[in-house]
């Protein structure tokens, strides 16, 4: 069999040898086909010429050629082959070659990720939706091997938030999950963040905060006021410190400092960059939790098809996703939410006001929208409102929290209280 460059030059030199080179074969093989990107820059003019009514030859494709194909790419691709009749042919075994391509790179992945904490299970799913196509016949389970699989699968692991009633709905945030946490601008998603973070890190977990809002020196103060109650205007050394309450803070900051949270307050990461970071303190730390804050602050992605921000959010729910089930821990999103709840009377988020809502939730595992209840036609600001909207492995349902911003506190009612 040909190897894959003269596969390639013939392909191009047959379809440049005459218009019966327009095949449904030959208009199914699309230019990232083509492993020579200099070819596939000549596939992608050929192509367009088609869609256009336009026959392609050696002097059109010229014309229209760019970097980094040359006309001496179109010369020896014509050497290659000058029968129209071949394009056929060496179109299917150019698909082939590139399927080939694709086995091979997802399964060198797939066997990195067995090297990791990924579970056999969720390797072979993540190589089979990569690879596409369908199982085998016969390739089923049956009834009783499912049941046996029941009887000896481990608990399910994750994170819990600090807060009963919101555990009661939700239950686990599951590792290997991607977890969405949305908000209009100043309800609460950074404090919630980090109440999952240190929750997390409490409960021994590595946890890594990508902050791309806010400098990690004024998350510190935020996470001394919610363990110790002591207003935000002390611990950001706004005011002087009472004495009496020094001592509290002073024992708070040497808790904090031993907890296992990593801060990573670089702006304008891209979803590939924050990946790059995670698995770097995984092999280290062995990571527990990964929290974004927030997801509409990274940065787009070079070499992602198309260019909107539907295609964008897109890509980048699904690379969080496959993140969390490659290092097996939970990945939580923070997610500004549009403005169309602020329309409302009640002023209650739903899935849609996620900002092109569609690939986000489809990829989340959970979706939890904070919002501030309304008391009376107005927001009532002491209270955030907690509505799990999407619970794959669960319930969705309302809870209250009492907030106090000026705390950066967010607690249960009393039971006298609610």
């Amino acid at each position: 069999m040909e190897d894959t460059t003269t596969i390639e030059q013939c392909l191009i030199g047959s379809a440049l040898a005459g218009a019966e080179a327009q095949t449904d074969t030959t208009w199914a093989t699309s230019p990232d086909m083509i492993a020579n990107t200099r070819y596939a820059v000549l596939w992608g003019i050929i192509r367009d010429h088609w869609a256009m009514g336009r026959t392609p030859t050696p002097a059109s494709v010229l014309a229209e050629v760019r970097k980094p194909a040359t006309g001496e790419d179109i010369l020896d691709c014509v050497h290659a082959s000058v029968n129209p009749a071949d394009a056929d042919h060496y179109a299917r075994l150019a698909q082939e070659a590139a399927a080939k391509r694709n086995v091979h790179d997802v399964l060198t992945r797939a066997e990195q990720l067995l090297q990791g904490d990924s579970t056999a299970a969720e390797v072979a799913s993540w190589a089979q939706s990569h690879i596409g196509g369908t199982a085998p016949d016969g390739d089923t389970v049956s009834m009783p091997s499912l049941v046996d699989q029941w009887y000896t699968a481990k608990r399910a692991t994750g994170v819990h938030t600090p807060w009963a009633a919101v555990n009661d709905i939700i239950g686990l945030h599951r590792d290997g999950g991607l977890h969405i946490v949305g908000a209009r601008p100043a309800v609460g998603k950074t404090l919630y963040g980090l109440y999952l973070a240190s929750c997390a890190a409490r409960n021994g977990r590595h946890t890594l905060y990508v902050s791309m809002e806010m400098p990690a020196r004024e998350l510190l103060p935020r996470l001394l006021s919610q363990a110790t109650g002591v207003a935000l205007k002390y611990t950001t050394r706004e005011e002087q410190t009472p004495a009496d309450t020094a001592d509290i803070l002073n024992r708070a900051a040497a808790q904090i400092a031993a907890l296992p949270i990593h801060i990573s307050d670089k702006a304008g990461m891209s979803v590939e960059q924050v990946a790059a970071l995670a698995r770097t303190l995984h092999h280290k730390k062995k990571l527990g939790t990964i929290i974004i804050d927030h997801m509409q602050l990274l940065a787009p992605s070079r070499g992602v098809p198309g260019s909107s921000l539907r295609e964008m959010v897109t890509y980048q729910s699904r690379a969080l996703k496959e993140l969390a089930l490659e290092l097996d821990v939970p990945v939580f999103a923070l997610s500004q939410l549009s403005r169309a709840s602020e329309m409302r009377d009640d002023l209650a988020p739903k899935l849609a006001d996620l900002r092109e809502s569609g690939s986000i939730e489809q990829d989340a595992d959970t979706v939890t929208l904070l919002s501030l209840p309304v008391r009376n036609g107005m927001p009532d600001r002491t209270r955030l409102s907690v509505s799990v909207a999407k619970n794959r492995h669960g319930a969705t349902g309302d809870a209250e929290l009492i907030r106090q911003p000026a705390m950066a506190v967010l607690a249960e009612p009393t039971r006298e209280g609610r």
